[in-house]
């Protein structure tokens, strides 16, 4: 494949074989003997001469196939036929490279012993990368789900476990890698996207609550910044629920947003249905009991004890607090006892009368009376002896009250009095100074009389008595006896009764003294003043 130019010297004129013009170039496809004839114009003399042109045989070299790789993929390239090589584009010989974009690569082979070259391509294709997305980094509460979904590329693939366009709950922060991949080049590209996975706070709705129907409940959260409770419920704000129920608490960390939940059972224990019994109506002193029903204890208002009668004073409503004892929760209810005074009730003034005299006896003060004895009200009857009577009167409530009235029936009476008296004697205001017999007719206010004969013998004090220095009377007496002297008396004296017991005893008090003996019994009683003088006899009526 060199070129070769062949020329004669030594003559005017120069003519070759093999077509080969004297000093033209030519390529000699292998070796040859070339015959030059040179001639010498002037004499027309020919001489010949002749070269041989040796061709050595090119290296057959061979580049190698075409390649086709993705962009920033390493190429190597390596030439074969021959010795040395040497490749345009500043590559070498068997050494990686990354090729930037599609290029056709020509490498030169050298032949050492002959130093003959030859040349050979290879195309090296370079096909883009695709521009894969991974998407925007995400920050996202722990539980919460996360999709990750690749653009740019054909097929994605993801690190972690993750698969494209599919939702998963990442349990901590991670950076996920994408490689994306163009089908009809088979290249690919990665990209990242950090998701960034905040703690949830950990909430707390407190304990479960046990309550009454009616009780006033409060649920505040902790552990968050913020809350909000289902049911309509405020934190921290009390509220009274109807039923047992349980109560969801959201709670919020302002900083990341992050929420979390927690429970907390209110259990509502329904109220006894208390029964303090129907509202009663009584008389003023008439016993009430009252029982409640419905729980398990009882306990009533105005000092009133359950199921024990009372008496109660005026109307008033009872309070009675039922417990079930269970679960300690209670109610109430209400009874009123109505208490009706009762009739104030006349059964008139006492009468007296005499035997034989119609009496009627009439009640006031109610409505209906009834009396005992079989009196009969506004009836008039005979009374026999003094009682009493009984009315008892009720009014439109039945109400009771009672009265009693006395009747004294008086009968006229004869009696006789046989007495003997000192110096006078006084019978019903009368005073009789002799004795004999007396008559007395004494009237009463029921114009019914009574006579009294009076036998009476009267002692008058003798001489004697006068002699020893004083003199005592009344004798007989009824209550007092007056000792009298002339003379101031000291002496002391004493009375003895019949069975000769001293009942009384003192010291007369100058001319004076008086004795009472209306504590006395009936009799004769003996006084000795001083111890040397006679006792004397007195008589108390």
């Amino acid at each position: 494949g060199t070129s070769v130019t062949l020329s004669g010297t030594g003559a005017n004129t120069y003519s070759w074989n093999n077509s080969v013009s004297n000093g033209v170039g030519f390529t000699p496809a292998s070796t040859i003997t070339y015959t030059v004839t040179g001639t010498n114009t002037a004499t027309g003399c020919t001489n010949t001469d002749q070269a041989v042109v040796n061709v050595n045989a090119l290296p057959t070299v061979n580049a190698g196939i075409d390649q086709t790789v993705c962009a920033g993929t390493s190429v190597t390239l390596s030439g074969s036929g021959a010795n040395t090589y040497s490749w345009n584009n500043s590559v070498s010989n068997g050494i990686g490279f990354t090729p930037a974009s599609t290029i056709t690569y020509t490498v030169t082979g050298t032949n050492t012993v002959t130093g003959c070259t030859n040349t050979d391509q290879a195309v090296v294709n370079v096909n883009t990368l695709p521009i894969v997305n991974a998407g925007i980094d995400q920050t996202v509460c722990a539980g919460t789900s996360v999709t990750l979904s690749g653009t740019g590329a054909d097929t994605y693939s993801w690190n972690n476990s993750v698969s494209n366009g599919v939702g998963f709950t990442p349990a901590s922060t991670a950076t996920y890698t994408v490689t994306g991949t163009n089908t009809a080049t088979g290249c690919t590209n990665t990209d990242q996207a950090v998701v960034n996975v905040n703690a949830l706070p950990i909430v707390n709705a407190g304990i479960d609550q046990t309550v009454c129907a009616g009780t006033s409940v409060t649920l505040s959260g902790t552990g968050a910044d913020t809350y909000s409770w289902n049911n309509s419920v405020s934190n921290g704000v009390g509220f009274t629920p109807a039923s047992t129920a349980t109560y969801t608490v959201t709670g919020t960390n302002t900083a990341t947003g992050c929420a979390n939940t927690d429970q907390a059972v209110v259990n509502v224990n329904a109220l006894p249905t208390v029964n303090a019994g129907i509202d009663q109506t009584v008389c003023a002193g008439t016993s009430v009991t009252l029982s409640g029903s419905g729980a398990n204890t009882y306990s009533w208002n105005n000092s009133v004890s359950n199921g024990v009668g009372f008496t109660p004073a005026s109307t008033a409503t009872y309070n009675v607090t039922g417990t079930n004892t269970s679960t300690g929760c209670t109610n109430t209810d209400q009874a009123v006892v109505n208490v009706n005074a009762l009739p104030t009730v006349n059964a008139g003034i006492d009468q007296t009368v005499c035997a034989g005299t119609s009496v009627t006896l009439s009640g006031s003060g109610a409505d209906t009376y009834s009396w005992n004895n079989s009196v009969s009200n506004g009836v008039g009857f005979n009374p026999t002896v003094s009682n009493e009577y009984v009315v008892t009167g009720s009014d439109v409530n039945g109400c009771l009250g009672t009265d009693t009235v006395n009747v004294t029936v008086n009968n006229p009476s004869t009696s006789t009095l046989t007495e003997t008296a000192l110096d006078s004697y006084t019978l019903n205001s009368q005073t009789y100074t002799q004795s004999g017999t007396y008559t007395q007719v004494i009237p009463n206010a029921a114009g019914c009389d009574s006579t009294i004969t009076l036998n009476l013998t009267l002692n008058f004090t003798g001489l004697n008595e006068i002699q020893t220095g004083f003199t005592i009377a009344p004798n007989p007496t009824m209550d007092v006896v007056t000792i009298t002297s002339t003379d101031a008396m000291h002496d002391e004296y004493v009375l003895f009764d019949p069975q000769g017991r001293k009942v009384l005893s003192g010291t007369l008090t100058g001319t004076t003294t008086q004795l009472d003996l209306s504590r006395l019994a009936r009799g004769n009683y003996m006084l000795q003043i001083g111890e040397k003088k006679t006792p004397i006899k007195l008589i108390k009526q």
